[in-house]
């Protein structure tokens, strides 16, 4: 136990409030009492004061001509006058009344030391927690390194149970589920990179042929390498023209040893000086052409080139043969070089173009699916015609697997509804229709019987040929049909009969001419 080391002032203090030192329930409960006093003492405040323009010394006459609401409303004046006359003298009498105003100061001064003993409390309960948080932190050993480790914090705790498998695929399957859309979405993002990665790859790899092939070492070779290489190339073309040459005179001398006698000196000399200007004359070729061909491989070295950052690869030196090799297959290449950097920008800009409508397309396709959903929400035609799980096909979890692994968004599943319902609707429709035609005909065949009858029982009978006209033209309109053959009946003479004397289908035929006998 700690000991108390507060000054005796606050001792004094605290022993003197201790009395006023009360739980929270009693507290409340004061506090209730003391509200229910207030309001008791403010009813006075609270009275409904009665609205009207008369004073309470008017004088209301009764008339004996007044009668009905005047009469009424002339006692209710009265009733109001007297009231607001009692309620005159009830207020005198209170106010004459002096006695109580000692104790309601004594009653105010009562509540408010009680307020302030209240916020004292109060106060103190503050003050208290925070002296008791004081305490247990003082009591802790907060220096210590494993006072805030979480191996021994946790050391005598429980380790929580693993989750078992079947739930955590279980939990898998319905967040892919409920996030269909979304998971079809990514799916075919990463799918359309994927694509463009390997393409884009593909491409890095045939540039790098072609440049391996080109210009294997381009950069690097500089002049000294390129007059070596025609130096060679030189020496050995001079190399095979001596040989030529040789070969020629030789064939020249055997021909002269074995058909004809020797020349002369004269003559030897002249073939040599021959021998000497052809020789002069293939320099001379020989030097133009070499001439010619540093000009052509300056104009080639001179070509626009493509910024295509070169990879350093740390390969180990060639042999001279394959760096000629390479240098003379590099400028047979060189001029379709162009032509497929062309064609690798094509293929480029048509990729890009591609990916680009494939981004399209599936924000559209996106857009749609999200506006049949909520469609689908909203209609009041698919619950009512809803599709059977027979013509379905799959279930939900198989048909988003499926949509998933094809290209194809699943926008075909969800038009399918639509397109059944209105099928069903259309054919519900029609049936309805059919129905209701059908009880017209049945209500026009009962009329037109009715008809029949009425026409039997006043005496009209048709003939033959304007029943079977009636029996074709069912359909025709009743009422058309008998204005026709009250207009037919019109234009014949009066005194011609529509119907038979001897006839008895008539039931009036009987009374013909026997009126007079029936007395």
């Amino acid at each position: 136990m700690l000991q108390n080391t507060e000054p005796e002032a606050i001792q004094q203090i605290k022993s003197s409030l201790e009395p006023y030192i009360k739980p929270r329930e009693q507290v409340s409960y004061i506090r209730r009492v003391l509200a229910l006093h207030l309001q008791r003492q403010r009813q006075a405040d609270t009275l409904q004061r009665p609205l009207s323009l008369l004073q309470a010394s008017d004088q209301v006459q009764h008339h004996r001509e007044t009668h009905g609401l005047q009469r009424d409303y002339l006692r209710a004046v009265r009733a109001n006058i007297k009231a607001r006359q009692e309620h005159a003298q009830l207020g005198e009498t209170t106010l004459s009344d002096t006695a109580p105003v000692r104790h309601q100061q004594n009653s105010a001064d009562h509540l408010r030391e009680h307020l302030a003993l209240i916020k004292l409390q109060q106060k103190h309960e503050r003050l208290a927690a925070i002296q008791k948080h004081l305490d247990t932190l003082t009591q802790q050993p907060v220096a210590s390194p494993d006072f805030l480790n979480l191996e021994e914090i946790y050391n005598d705790s429980i380790e929580l149970p693993q989750v078992p498998r079947e739930v955590v695929n279980s939990f898998g399957t319905d967040t892919t589920a409920a996030k269909a859309d979304l998971a079809a979405v990514v799916n075919e993002m990463e799918k359309v990179v994927l694509r463009t990665k390997i393409l884009l790859r593909q491409e890095e790899k045939l540039l790098d042929v072609v440049r391996d092939r080109v210009e294997p070492g381009k950069d690097a070779i500089g002049e000294m390498a390129r007059l070596h290489a025609l130096n060679v190339t030189r020496n050995e073309l001079i190399n095979w023209i001596e040989t030529e040459l040789s070969k020629a005179t030789g064939d020249d001398a055997d021909q002269d040893t074995s058909g004809e006698p020797a020349h002369n000196g004269v003559e030897a000399g002249s073939a040599d000086v021959d021998l000497s200007l052809q020789l002069a004359q293939v320099k001379e070729k020989y030097a133009s052409y070499v001439a010619t061909r540093k000009s052509l491989l300056t104009l080639a070295s001179q070509r626009t080139r493509p910024t295509i950052k070169l990879s350093q690869t740390s390969e180990t030196p060639r042999v001279e043969e394959t760096e000629d090799l390479s240098s003379s297959a590099g400028h047979v290449v060189l001029p379709y070089l162009e032509d497929l950097l062309d064609l690798s920008r094509q293929q480029k800009g048509m990729i890009q173009q591609k990916s680009h409508i494939n981004t399209i397309l599936a924000q559209q396709v996106k857009v749609t699916r999200q506006i049949l959903v909520h469609l689908a929400e909203e209609s009041q035609l698919l619950p009512s015609h809803s599709m059977p799980a027979a013509k379905r096909g799959k279930s939900g979890f198989d048909e988003h697997m499926s949509a998933a692994a094809s290209d194809t968004p699943d926008t075909v599943s969800q038009v399918r509804p639509w397109v059944y319902a209105a099928d069903s609707a259309k054919i519900s429709t029609m049936e309805t229709v059919a129905e209701k035609v059908e009880e017209g005909h049945l209500a026009l065949e009962g009329s037109m019987k009715a008809l029949h009858d009425v026409e039997q029982l006043f005496g009209r009978k048709r003939n033959e040929h304007e029943r079977v006209i009636t029996g074709d033209t069912t359909e025709d309109d009743i009422w058309l049909t008998e204005e026709s053959s009250r207009k037919a009946g019109a234009r014949q003479h009066p005194d011609v009969a529509t119907f038979k004397r001897g006839d008895r289908a008539d039931p009036w035929a009987v009374l013909d001419g026997k009126l007079g006998l029936m007395g």
